[in-house]
């Protein structure tokens, strides 16, 4: 009987995983994660009621100078027709590890090693999420217990890459500024064709480049301010069709508040218009939260560039406003309901209604340990 054969890059992946794994101290490995069910149904017909699953792993692990993190996630087939894919807005949980034919899968979606260069300062080398270290708030990133809609988890202006191979160095000037520098491929696991591990080390591929990103910081207990600057100089067309190797850049702001039970936060952001749709973004969020229950709303405009000749296009707006109640420790009932405008800059109504609304039913369950 012949056996089959596994693909040359899943062998790499295997391989990597032995090696990392095989010295590990079990009992030092600290482990997080959750799973995450959500049905979701829109006001226009069209757009048909899905439902979406994921699950999370992260495992920590220490070696002698630093520390190992693996993090590994699934989901399942989101509707060709559903809230999520059509209404691109609308669920920032779902279709994160997909395959080459969007179907659900589980994958390895980073494996990277931090440790101390200094004192003050720190790196990671490795396969790793940028917008973990340039985009991060107190009450926003996490769509599993937190906002589901894209506009509040991460600033959209930012041309961040999926997870891809790259390098983090992080300095503290004292216990509350610091400054941070990445560079990664532009293109992650997500953003190639083949979605494969193999297509994810080729970075020196022609239509391919870097993503740089720095960020300033200030936190404290209970505020945070964060600046920053970045390029993705992987080959871009311009509007006007007279180049196809622009870059993209841009700034942006990130910054909240805690005091007592409530909390807020904003962002803002700005892209290169010759070559992006999403040229300004801003989003401004609240949370209040009072023994096991938890409400946030949240309102954001991400404005159309003016170098794009549509008449069937134009500024996105999302609102959104969730209720949270911690059934027990760990497990979460989360409703919502969204107010999306011109979704994905479609104000055509050909495929969807330019103003719809949409509810989100959510139970997730998270962990730490």
């Amino acid at each position: 009987m012949f056996k089959k054969r596994i693909p040359e890059n899943k062998q790499r992946v295997i391989t990597a995983l032995v090696i990392v794994i095989a010295p590990l101290n079990i009992q030092a490995v600290d482990l997080s994660g959750g799973i995450t069910l959500l049905g979701q149904s829109a006001t226009d017909q069209r757009v048909e009621n899905d439902i979406t699953a994921s699950i999370d792993l992260g495992i920590t692990w220490p070696s002698s100078n630093g520390r190992w993190y693996m993090y590994l996630e699934g989901n399942n087939t989101p509707d060709d027709r559903g809230v999520p894919t059509l209404l691109i807005e609308s669920n920032a949980d779902a279709g994160t590890a997909l395959d080459k034919d969007r179907e659900g899968r589980l994958q390895l979606s980073e494996l990277n090693y931090q440790f101390s260069l200094s004192q003050n300062s720190s790196l990671v080398l490795g396969m790793l999420d940028a917008s973990a270290y340039m985009d991060s708030s107190k009450i926003t990133n996490d769509e599993n217990t937190q906002f589901i809609g894209v506009s509040f988890v991460n600033n959209p202006t930012i041309e961040f890459p999926d997870y891809a191979l790259g390098l983090v160095q992080n300095i503290n000037f004292d216990t509350h500024k610091s400054l941070s520098f990445i560079l990664t491929s532009s293109n992650g696991l997500a953003d190639n064709t083949n979605v494969s591990y193999g297509q994810l080390v080729n970075i020196d591929e022609p239509d391919k480049g870097m993503f740089f990103a720095t960020r300033y910081g200030y936190e404290t207990k209970n505020s945070l301010l964060g600046l920053g600057v970045w390029t993705h100089t992987a080959p871009h067309e311009s509007f006007d069709g007279l180049s196809n190797k622009r870059k993209n850049y841009g700034a942006y702001v990130v910054s909240g508040r805690k005091w007592k039970h409530h909390a807020i936060n904003y962002r803002l952001g700005i892209a290169n218009p010759d070559v992006t749709a999403a040229h300004q973004f801003i989003a401004l969020t609240y949370q209040y939260t009072w023994q096991d229950w938890t409400f946030g709303a949240a309102s954001s405009k991400i404005t159309l560039s003016d170098q794009v000749d549509s008449l069937t296009m134009d500024n996105t707006q999302q609102t959104e406003v969730y209720l949270r109640h911690e059934v027990s420790p760990g497990y979460f009932i989360t409703g919502s309901l969204q107010h999306l405008v011109n979704s994905g800059f479609d104000a055509s109504n050909e495929i969807y209604d330019d103003r719809i609304y949409i509810s989100t039913i959510r139970m997730s369950y998270v962990f730490s340990q």
